[in-house]
């Protein structure tokens, strides 16, 4: 809740209100994405984890369910995530 409010997400919106309390729902929308919005996908649950800097192992164990509960596995998670990282580390303004 406290990160839907930092991203300024109305979770009480229509579209987004019939994910609340249906994991099941939620996780085949994340399994029918292209490889590309899981791509993207996994790059918004890395950030997660590192918002704090180091995850506790709840969260990782928590990440670790929802990946495997949305058909992306933690190597495909791991391999977007550090090509993200690379590509900020190399972003000039």
């Amino acid at each position: 809740m406290q990160q839907a409010q930092l991203l300024n997400f109305d979770l009480e919106e229509n579209n987004l209100s019939q994910y609340k309390g249906n994991a099941n729902l939620a996780y085949s929308t994340i399994r029918s994405f292209s490889e590309e919005k899981k791509g993207w996908y996994s790059i918004l649950m890395g950030t997660v984890l590192l918002v704090n800097k180091k995850p506790t192992e709840k969260e990782l164990s928590l990440v670790s369910r929802i990946l495997d509960q949305s058909g992306i596995s933690k190597e495909e998670f791991n391999n977007t995530n550090i090509k993200a990282q690379v590509f900020m580390k190399n972003l000039k303004f």
